[in-house]
């Protein structure tokens, strides 16, 4: 219709993309993107090749399982690393440890001009040393953490980068992030690969769909 060949992919494969062509991962062959925003994406590349599946479904690093107990996922299962590391998860865990019901008021510090939940103000106040921020960040870096040591010990990668919203806070994740990296993951690979913030911020996605426009996947 419109006589050009059209490549398709979603946000995360893009931005993953993005990283290795002009990011942050630059240069290297095997990648783990996350993307914590309003929910968790993520985009893996093996060997210089973006990883689509069978079916265009991999990289759904968001819904691997970090705690089976843990709260409802919007995808129907427990517990999944979104559930934590997101914004929506972050504001899960603030209600839980306000005795809320979800979807109920939050304080005006935590909250945007139109009081939806703001995680910049969040982090404002765990930059204040407020007790509420700090235990939220803590807690979806221990979750971060345990799903990050997975990733590595599948997929032996030489980076890790974290890109979205959420990735701003990072500072207030690291430390139990970390330690449970460094209890997980084989020390042999988590000693070698990097964990590091995303290079391109918002333009990342559309960076990667251009890389993915010059670079076509071959007709099957």
């Amino acid at each position: 219709l419109i006589g050009r060949k059209v490549v398709l992919d979603n946000d995360a494969n893009a931005w993953a993309l993005g990283e290795y062509w002009r990011g942050a991962a630059r240069g290297r062959r095997d990648v783990v993107l996350l993307t914590l925003g309003t929910g968790v994406g993520g985009g893996l590349i093996v060997n210089g090749k973006l990883v689509h599946g069978r079916s265009g479904m991999a990289g759904e690093l968001g819904h691997v399982t970090v705690n089976p107990d843990g709260p409802r996922c919007d995808c129907g299962s427990h517990g999944c690393l979104e559930s934590y590391a997101s914004a929506s998860g972050l504001r899960g865990l603030v209600e839980a440890r306000l005795g809320l019901p979800p979807g109920s008021p939050l304080p005006a510090q935590i909250v945007d001009s139109e009081n939806n939940f703001s995680v910049r103000g969040l982090s404002a106040q765990a930059r204040r040393g407020d007790k509420l921020a700090l235990e939220a960040f803590a807690t979806a870096g221990h979750y971060l953490g345990i799903a990050i040591a997975s990733f590595l010990n599948i997929f032996n990668p030489e980076l890790v980068v974290i890109g979205g919203g959420v990735a701003g806070a990072l500072p207030y994740m690291r430390k139990t992030m970390t330690a449970q990296v460094r209890e997980r993951a084989f020390t042999a690979i988590a000693s070698q690969a990097k964990i590091v913030r995303a290079a391109l911020g918002p333009r990342g996605g559309v960076v990667g769909a251009a890389y993915a426009a010059l670079h076509p996947p071959p007709r099957p």
